[in-house]
């Protein structure tokens, strides 16, 4: 899981094997957490939790509040929620080695940024993120494209913390919104050859 992949290409590979260095908190120290507001969870934390476990969350704020009030802690957040709040945290450089962690690695180390993340030199946590159009719909979505892909739409995109496509694939979609996508594509369905119990084909 999360957990697992974190420890290993972040902090060391054999960090989350036999010997744990980092066993997960008690279930109800957890749940004692998410129903506390900021000020009980940084006393909570530095005074109450069992030393250097893991918090799992889903929740990026909580995620947030719980590593500021850890002198030591350490969090796994998206670019978007780490750039509003950057100011507060220092964000460690990773490699692009996907095996070794930041420990062992002979790669570069990389720290995310809206430019490392464009360029495409940090890639251990960049994903993309892809809009498939059936070429039917094209008349329905055309309007939502271009502004997606317009100057304002772009301003909209890093005014929450994403980053902004590159210049060179802004005007390959461009284009491709023009021509009003691939009219050499077309989709086949194709039928399962099995179906799970209860289900009809």
């Amino acid at each position: 899981g999360t957990h697992d992949f974190f420890g290993e290409v972040v902090l060391c590979k054999e960090c989350f094997g036999d010997t744990e260095y980092f066993p997960n908190c008690d279930v109800s120290e957890i749940h004692d957490l998410e129903h506390m507001n900021s000020s009980e969870a940084a006393t909570f934390i530095t005074t109450r939790r069992t030393a250097n476990c893991y918090i799992p969350s889903e929740d990026d704020y909580n995620i947030l509040q719980w590593t500021l009030a850890d002198p030591g802690g350490v969090a796994y957040l998206g670019f978007a929620y780490y750039s509003i709040y950057s100011a507060d945290l220092t964000v460690a450089q990773i490699a692009s080695d996907k095996i070794l962690g930041a420990k062992d690695t002979t790669d570069a180390m990389i720290a995310p940024t809206s430019y490392t993340i464009t360029d495409g030199s940090y890639t251990v946590f960049r994903r993309s993120l892809f809009m498939n159009v059936d070429n039917e719909a094209w008349p329905l979505v055309k309007a939502y494209m271009d502004f997606g892909f317009s100057s304002a739409g772009q301003l909209a995109v890093s005014s929450v913390g994403y980053v902004t496509i590159n210049t060179a694939l802004r005007a390959k979609m461009i284009q491709r919104i023009v021509q009003m996508g691939n009219t050499q594509a077309d989709y086949v369905p194709v039928e399962p050859e099995i179906c799970w119990n209860g289900t009809r084909l």
